[in-house]
């Protein structure tokens, strides 16, 4: 499916993950943003007809990423089929709705999560149960780890959305040590030493983008990373999540981010005509076979 790349339109961001194939177009107008939609879903169409596969147009979206109102909704035929739009899309894992502020995630995640505490809720028994302490575990890699999945890109959404994974992360602790539902917040974090949502997310926020400007020379997003820097200074971009807010970290924690150790890769074998690796004297090797058949 590589070749998908060389078929599309320069100025058309292309995103294939396994067999789902994702296409970002903008244009500074809808008419023009239809013409390109409809050119390349020509294009895909050819592409298919060439490798004798095909795409469902009814399990396809089309969405429109924007906060104003706009006469989006033209009909978009694929195989004869018109492919549906959508006010939400799920793009590994994270659901992006059409004003891209992450509701329709978080309430997802949300749901997903108090499913999966009523289950855990039946190790509670106070005659078999789990200890407080394997319950604790349990919710973390159950629970916890799917509230914080996605933080780089929601970890600066509005003070809603964090109030209600809050919200459910006090519902673990209180479950966990078994703390009735009126004891004080930094009462339950005192006794279970856990760190609440906002820094869970800022500390995974700042992991992935330390790490992205460690490998900016082969990063998939670094440049994105880096053009949002770069507008960081303007009011209109403040609202946004994923990035928009990066320099306020690091200003946080007085680094630059210029002097992030980058990583390197290790030198390419090819570089290197003649080499041996020396394995006869390793634990695992036989000592009754040959030295030349353990030497190279």
């Amino acid at each position: 499916m590589q070749d998908i790349f060389d078929i599309l339109p320069d100025d058309v961001t292309c995103f294939i993950y396994a067999d789902d194939i994702f296409l970002l177009i903008s244009e500074p107008s809808i008419e023009e943003v239809k013409n390109k939609i409809f050119f390349c879903i020509a294009r895909l169409g050819s592409w298919c007809q060439t490798w004798h596969m095909e795409i469902a147009p009814q399990k396809s979206s089309i969405i429109n990423f924007s906060s104003r109102a706009s006469p989006a909704g033209f009909h978009v035929p694929f195989g004869g089929t018109n492919i549906p739009w959508a006010s939400s899309v799920r793009f590994l894992g994270i659901r992006f709705d059409d004003t891209i502020s992450f509701r329709s995630h978080i309430d997802q995640i949300k749901r997903k999560a108090l499913r999966k505490l009523n289950v855990i809720k039946a190790f509670a028994s106070p005659r078999w149960g789990a200890s407080v302490s394997n319950l604790l575990k349990i919710c973390n890699a159950c629970i916890l780890q799917s509230l914080e999945y996605g933080a780089h890109a929601i970890g600066m959404t509005n003070k809603a959305g964090f109030s209600s994974l809050q919200t459910i992360h006090n519902q673990v602790i209180r479950f966990c040590f078994g703390l009735p539902r009126w004891t004080h917040i930094p009462i339950l974090h005192k006794i279970s030493r856990e760190v609440n949502i906002t820094l869970r997310f800022d500390k995974r926020f700042m992991f992935f983008f330390i790490k992205q400007c460690s490998t900016k020379d082969f990063s998939a997003v670094s440049s994105s990373v880096s053009e949002v820097n770069t507008v960081v200074s303007n009011y209109i971009f403040s609202r946004l999540p994923c990035g928009a807010k990066l320099i306020n970290y690091f200003n946080l924690v007085k680094l630059d981010a210029n002097k992030i150790i980058p990583t390197s890769l290790p030198v390419s074998w090819e570089d290197f005509s003649n080499f041996f690796i020396r394995t006869q004297d390793f634990d695992f090797q036989q000592k009754s076979l040959v030295s030349d058949v353990t030497k190279h």
